[in-house]
């Protein structure tokens, strides 16, 4: 039976509740406001298909393989602006979608700012997949409606965090050949209510409801500079727009404030995963392929199995697809391998976003001052002189050396 004695054991998944037989597993918020299973011992039969699909409990050891890399820039132009990066994930899709398909993935459902993880079956609604979202997804009982479609028959696409895809392919229990799984790099998984003190600062500072955030907005100076815009529901222009040195909701990301316990030790930070490609950004494109650094959006790809292969070879006729050296794809990208680390700060900021409204948290905390003024006019004069990945490089060399 599942019990969660150690938060920082517990990556919120839902694989246990999706393989419950007897369905006496729930999904409940702590304080902080992170998904946690709870067993109704009343109806529990002491079964262990829960702690067997539970990826935290019962580990893939990680066992080196062969691999291939791979640079990837969707050939539509509108896709890979909508993208977080090159539109990878969008190009494996359509080939899925193309098959007869269901992909799934996480976003926003019925003008809501709620991520949660659901199935598409039209191109057109893959489009809600695209951008990333900085903050941890509702799971629910979708891993049973994937095992559904698999077992129809269908082929299926999965992305999620390596956690949930780990989960997923626990939960399944056995390989499905009709089964394409592919993980995003996670920097870290953020609290829910984090987010909704930073819808409630966005409606106290500006008078709108935001319908949905993008986290990695490029319309306004393109891919190398990250910002954050929010949109009101029917809206094409976002009512707010910041960069990630000015935007509270990504400072609190960024120093690691904001993420649930287990991020601080993620068993799943690895190179050799379960999926079938796993998918990040490669802001330093200039390295491996220099026609392709225009700042729009590159995906890295790194093939984890033959079905991955396959879909990147499928994807050709939509994407520009180049290979490169497996291991300098992955060299110095400490987000697949390291985790965060915990500031000492944050059972302070957990407590306020427990206590305070989300104005006054992200007011207290993340305040604008003349030194993020002054950071917030550099990044942009530099981006506007065209000198912003050089300056970036040197500051880098910069605060390298003297950590």
């Amino acid at each position: 039976m599942i019990e969660i004695k150690n938060k920082a054991r517990c990556s919120g998944c839902a694989a246990c509740a999706n393989a419950c037989p007897k369905n006496c597993i729930a999904l409940e918020f702590d304080e902080d406001g992170c998904e946690y299973p709870v067993v109704d011992v009343e109806l529990c039969v002491e079964c262990g298909m829960c702690e067997r699909a539970c990826p935290v409990l019962a580990p893939v050891v990680e066992k080196p393989h062969a691999q291939r890399a791979f640079l990837v820039q969707h050939r539509d132009a509108d896709i890979v602006l909508q993208s977080t990066s090159g539109g990878a994930f969008t190009a494996l899709a359509e080939v899925m979608l193309d098959a007869g398909g269901i992909v799934y993935g996480a976003g926003y459902r019925d003008g809501t700012p709620v991520v949660s993880h659901f199935g598409v079956e039209r191109k057109q609604d893959l489009a809600a997949f695209r951008n990333s979202k900085y903050v941890q997804s509702m799971i629910g009982l979708m891993f049973r409606e994937v095992k559904t479609q698999l077992d129809e028959g269908r082929e299926v696409l999965f992305s999620g965090t390596p956690c949930q895809a780990e989960g997923l392919v626990a939960f399944l229990g056995k390989a499905y050949p009709n089964l394409g799984v592919a993980d995003v790099v996670c920097h870290a998984a953020p609290r829910r209510p984090v987010f909704t003190a930073y819808l409630e600062w966005l409606a106290a500072c500006f008078g709108v409801e935001a319908s949905q955030v993008r986290f990695r907005d490029k319309a306004r100076f393109g891919y190398r500079y990250s910002s954050i815009c929010a949109f009101e529901k029917g809206v094409e222009q976002p009512f707010y727009s910041a960069g990630v040195e000015s935007d509270p909701y990504l400072r609190a990301f960024f120093n690691n404030l904001s993420d649930r316990e287990i991020c601080y030790a993620c068993p799943f930070k690895k190179r050799y995963r379960v999926s079938d490609v796993t998918l990040w950004d490669c802001f330093d494109v200039g390295k491996f392929l220099p026609e392709l650094n225009d700042n729009k959006g590159v995906t890295r790809v790194l093939v984890q199995s033959e079905k991955g292969q396959a879909l990147v070879d499928s994807a050709r006729t939509r994407a520009k697809v180049v290979e490169i050296d497996a291991d300098r794809a992955v060299d110095g990208v400490r987000e697949m391998t390291c985790s965060v680390s915990k500031p000492e700060q944050w059972q302070s900021f957990a407590a306020d976003v427990r206590a305070l409204g989300g104005y006054e948290l992200f007011e207290k905390w993340f305040p604008d001052t003349a030194v993020i003024k002054l950071e917030r006019w550099t990044r942009l004069g530099c981006e506007r002189l065209g000198i912003y990945d050089g300056a970036k490089r040197i500051a880098k060399g910069i605060l390298g050396r003297r950590s």
